[in-house]
């Protein structure tokens, strides 16, 4: 649906991703083209902004008043009424490298560390990493890939809303390249079925296995850690099994994919 100001992807996860430097001559070139195709892939809503940003910069406190940021806040309030967190990334593309740290090539601009709960950002580096991608926290020496005002005013983690800027360098945003994309849809996938699996194992279920495994003591803690571990582990081989199946063109999971990533997570065959 075309809007004022933005074209809107709608969705079905707690996930919504951003573009508002998409058009113009100093546009962060392909980034709206990553939203949409990340969005699309995942079921995420997706803002894409239409308008120059030397005409109305989106990611400025004082265009917190247009159509573009007020549905940014409709769409994490309604998000927020069946969901208890939601996910928002906001896509920028690095004008320039920096040149002392030249192997990275994404940034995450998270206010300091203050808009997006860590472990969320631990999740997304390793599924970037496991790309070739290294990224890493925007740091003081490019204060202008700290975080901008989407991310500052409505990431607020302590409410359930997480917000990441990812600046993107050129390299990964080139027309065909699916690394970056396939490491954000990665990402998002496992972001959502946490979400929805998180604590399918039993705390009991946990306990006995560790009896049923010698143990003689069992702390009030260990079952709960067990379960987490658990759960990720079962995750990520389910989140990247069904990456090497699409990528393969197969709808269909196999044996194979399964114990492929698995041994390369657990680092044994199966």
């Amino acid at each position: 649906m075309i809007l004022k100001g933005f074209i809107e992807t709608t969705g079905d996860i707690p996930v919504l991703l951003t573009a508002p430097h998409a058009m113009g001559p100093r546009a962060d070139l392909l980034t709206g083209e990553i939203a949409y195709r990340v969005a699309t892939e995942t079921g995420a809503y997706a803002l894409i902004a239409t308008v120059s940003r030397e005409d109305r910069d989106y990611n400025r406190a004082k265009w917190r008043d247009t159509p573009f940021r007020e549905r940014i806040q409709e769409i994490i309030a309604d998000l927020l009424k069946t969901h208890s967190e939601v996910l928002l990334l906001d896509i920028h593309g690095m004008e320039k490298p920096i040149t002392s740290f030249d192997e990275i090539t994404v940034l995450f601009g998270t206010a300091g560390g203050v808009t997006i709960d860590v472990d969320y950002i631990d999740m997304l580096r390793e599924e970037l990493e496991a790309k070739g991608i290294h990224g890493e926290y925007a740091f003081m020496e490019a204060p202008q890939y700290m975080g901008g005002d989407i991310v500052s005013h409505h990431g607020k983690p302590s409410r359930g809303v997480h917000a990441a800027q990812l600046e993107i360098a050129a390299k990964n945003r080139q027309l065909g390249e699916r690394d970056l994309i396939d490491a954000v849809v990665n990402f998002i996938r496992r972001f959502d079925l946490t979400k929805h699996y998180k604590h399918e194992f039993k705390k009991t279920q946990m306990r006995s296995l560790l009896k049923d495994a010698g143990a003689k003591r069992i702390s009030q803690d260990a079952p709960e850690v067990l379960r987490d571990i658990l759960e990720s582990i079962t995750i990520q081989i389910s989140v990247h099994a069904a990456s090497i199946a699409s990528s393969s063109d197969r709808k269909t999971i196999e044996r194979k994919d399964i114990s492929k990533v698995a041994s390369k997570l657990l680092k044994r065959s199966y």
